[in-house]
C-alpha cells in the first residue's frame, strides 16, 4: 500500500491501479496561510472509482495521467520549468511592448500566460526583474550576433572592411529580428519605447546589453577612418542608432512625404537605403568650423 499526505488529506490506493500525478499549486487562501511555493508533485496509485477527495483538495490540485513507469519526483522546480518560464516571458514581452512597463501588472501577465501570479515571483522575483529578463533575452542575442558579424567581417577582409560593410553588419541582426514574425515585432516595439520607461532602468539596460558590441563597432570605425575627428564618428554612430530605431518602429512618413510615390514596406530596400545613407554620412569630412558658425546661436 502507498500512502500520501496532501493538505492533511490521506489517500490510500492499492498497487495494481494506474499511476497518476497529483500536481498541487500552493496558494494563499483561507485554508492555507502559507507563502506561495513551487509546484509540489507526488506520484500515487489510485483506484478507478471516485476517491471522495474533499473540495479543498480539488480546488488546489489538478490530475494529469501518467504512464506506469513514471518515477516518483522529489520536491523542486515544476515539470515543464523552462516551458513555463518562456511562456511567461513571451506574454510579458507582448504586454510590455504594447502597454508599457507602468501600465502592465503581474496579474495581467499571469492571466495572459495562464499561470498563477505566484509563479512570476517564483521565476523572476519582481515585475522589474521580469522586464529586465524580457529585454535581455532577445537584446543579448542581438548584441552577440553583431559581435559575431563584425568578427567574421574583419576576418574575411583581413581587418580592412568598407564602411558600408560595417554599417550593414550592425543593422542586420535588428532587421532579421523584425523579419522573424510576431515575437520579433513585439521586441522591436519594446525596444523603441524603452526611452519612455523609467529612466534609470532604460539607461542601465541599454548600457548593459548594447554598449559592448556598439563600442567595438565605434573602435573599428575610428581605426578605419583616422582622418576623421573621433568626436564626429561617435556623434554619427549615435545618429545611426536613432535613425534605424525610427525606421524599425514602422511610423515613418515616407508615403506621406512622397505623396504616395514610395513605400517603406520593402525591408530589403529600406535596409539598402538606410545603409548607404548612414555609411556615406559616416565618411564625410570632420565637421568644419563654418558649419558650427551657421548653427550656433
Amino acid at each position: 500500500m502507498l500512502t500520501a499526505r496532501l493538505l492533511g488529506v490521506r489517500v490510500r490506493a492499492s498497487a495494481e491501479h494506474t499511476f497518476v500525478r497529483w500536481k498541487l499549486l500552493w496558494t494563499r487562501s483561507a485554508y492555507c496561510q502559507t507563502p506561495p511555493f513551487d509546484d509540489r508533485e507526488i506520484t500515487a496509485q489510485y483506484p478507478s472509482k471516485t476517491l471522495g477527495i474533499p473540495p479543498l483538495f480539488l480546488f488546489h490540485g489538478r490530475f494529469e495521467s501518467m504512464t506506469s513507469t513514471m518515477p516518483i519526483r522529489g520536491p523542486g522546480r515544476p515539470v515543464g520549468d523552462r516551458d513555463t518560464r518562456n511562456l511567461i516571458l513571451d506574454e510579458a514581452e507582448k504586454l510590455f511592448a504594447y502597454q508599457g512597463y507602468a501600465s502592465t501588472s503581474t496579474r495581467m501577465i499571469a492571466a495572459a500566460a495562464g499561470v498563477q501570479q505566484s509563479m512570476i515571483s517564483y521565476y523572476f522575483g519582481s515585475k522589474q526583474k521580469l522586464f529586465e529578463d524580457v529585454f535581455r533575452r532577445r537584446g543579448t542575442l542581438l548584441s552577440e550576433q553583431r559581435t559575431q558579424y563584425l568578427d567574421g567581417l574583419l576576418q574575411r577582409t583581413d581587418g580592412h572592411p568598407s564602411v558600408h560593410e560595417i554599417v550593414a553588419a550592425y543593422l542586420k541582426p535588428q532587421f532579421d529580428l523584425k523579419r522573424s514574425g510576431a515575437a520579433g515585432l513585439a521586441f522591436m516595439r519594446l525596444q523603441a519605447r524603452l526611452h519612455n520607461e523609467p529612466e534609470e532602468l532604460a539607461f542601465r539596460l541599454r548600457r548593459e546589453v548594447y554598449d559592448p558590441s556598439s563600442k567595438r563597432y565605434i573602435a573599428v570605425l575610428e581605426a578605419l577612418l583616422p582622418h576623421i575627428d573621433p568626436a564626429d564618428l561617435n556623434w554619427r554612430f549615435t545618429f545611426l542608432i536613432g535613425a534605424y530605431l525610427y525606421m524599425l518602429s514602422g511610423v515613418d512618413r515616407l508615403h506621406d512625404l512622397s505623396d504616395g510615390r514610395y513605400e517603406s514596406d520593402d525591408l530589403n530596400e529600406l535596409v539598402a537605403q538606410l545603409t548607404h545613407f548612414l555609411a556615406t554620412g559616416m565618411q564625410a569630412e570632420s565637421t568644419p568650423q563654418s558649419v558650427r558658425q551657421l548653427t550656433h546661436s
